[in-house]
């Protein structure tokens, strides 16, 4: 078993896939930003590894001296990630949690008898989405529906530094020279998505990293976006903007709502 946070990169589903019995998607956000489950499995799908992925999802919130934000804390809210996860991929086997003892520790609605009963139904729950709200039936479609040309789907979330591995010939920890982000992208569409060209924005530092990305048909990238001289990795967390050019593509780009607002 192991588990991550965010999508997973197409290296490590490599070894997924022969390695690992069962892999947790860690996801700690509420429904504002549901749009992570639903790029979670997507892009375990495109990887192969959808039937032994699990989203897990974080209880209560976070701590204060980490933003305070605040996870799964309803029953309600519960049951909706539930439904979505059946009705974006009825192929994943199960749902599981990190935090369970924040929903005393925070004051939760939702309780461990709630907690128990809701996952119980877990493969009873209809995967053709109903009782989704409107908002979130719509977001599912959008991950869900089949799309004949290059369908693009990013977050700036999901960009980090490329560190040194320890065993790529740089000193573990330390940061790729010359310097870089990793962008994971993927495409829901039947048809390559070529040339596209992708910049992060800083709010008020401007652009920071730009460059070209390729993404064939039904798949998952990692791309490296060389960072302009002069300028850091400005991007911790989904705090930058990720802008997409990409003519005859269709492009969902999703924010964290943390930083963006809903």
């Amino acid at each position: 078993m192991l588990q991550m946070r965010g999508p997973v990169a197409p290296k490590l589903a490599a070894v997924y896939r022969d390695t690992t019995a069962l892999v947790l998607m860690e996801t700690y956000f509420d429904l504002n930003d549901a749009w992570m489950i639903a790029f979670q499995l997507q892009a375990a799908r495109l990887n192969r590894i959808l039937g032994k992925s699990v989203v897990a999802l974080g209880l209560g919130k976070e701590s204060k001296d980490k933003g305070d934000y605040p996870w799964t804390r309803t029953p309600e809210e519960l049951e909706q990630q539930i439904r979505l996860i059946r009705f974006v991929a009825p192929e994943s086997p199960g749902v599981a949690f990190f935090g369970k003892w924040k929903l005393k520790e925070t004051n939760c609605p939702l309780t461990d008898e709630q907690l128990d009963e809701i996952c119980g139904r877990f493969l009873e729950i209809p995967t053709d989405g109903s009782g989704l709200t409107p908002e979130l039936l719509k977001l599912g479609r959008i991950f869900s529906r089949n799309y004949e040309e290059p369908a693009i789907f990013c977050s700036s979330a999901f960009v980090l530094p490329y560190f040194h591995s320890g065993q790529d010939g740089g000193a573990w920890g330390s940061i790729h020279q010359p310097p870089v982000a990793r962008v994971l992208m993927m495409n829901l569409g039947k048809k390559d998505a070529s040339g596209v060209k992708v910049q992060l924005r800083d709010r008020k530092k401007g652009v920071w990293a730009t460059g070209p990305v390729d993404i064939p048909a039904r798949s998952v990238v990692v791309a490296l976006l060389p960072i302009g001289e002069g300028k850091g990795f400005w991007g911790w967390g989904g705090t930058s903007i990720m802008e997409v050019d990409a003519p005859g593509c269709e492009v969902f780009s999703f924010l964290d709502s943390r930083h963006h607002g809903k």
